[in-house]
């Protein structure tokens, strides 16, 4: 189980994000502080994260990017 900030914090940790261009995982990390910020109530809840199988890193992009299509906006 993991706090709200705890899994932020592994997400922008993630190996794949190796990957991205400095500007954009400046720019990922602060969306995922800012939803936090907008969010406060999940910075300390307890949420438990299972994966059946760690996907690629690029299967996460293709999803964020149909998630959020003009992420590469920001």
């Amino acid at each position: 189980m993991l706090t709200g900030r705890e899994l932020i914090e592994r997400m922008k940790g993630y190996e794949f994000l190796d990957q991205l261009l400095p500007e954009k995982r400046a720019a990922l990390n602060n969306i995922l502080d800012r939803f936090l910020v907008l969010n406060p109530s999940l910075t300390d809840l307890q949420i438990n994260v299972v994966f059946a199988m760690e996907p690629k890193g690029d299967e996460i992009i293709r999803a964020g990017r149909r998630v959020l299509p003009d992420i590469e906006r920001l």
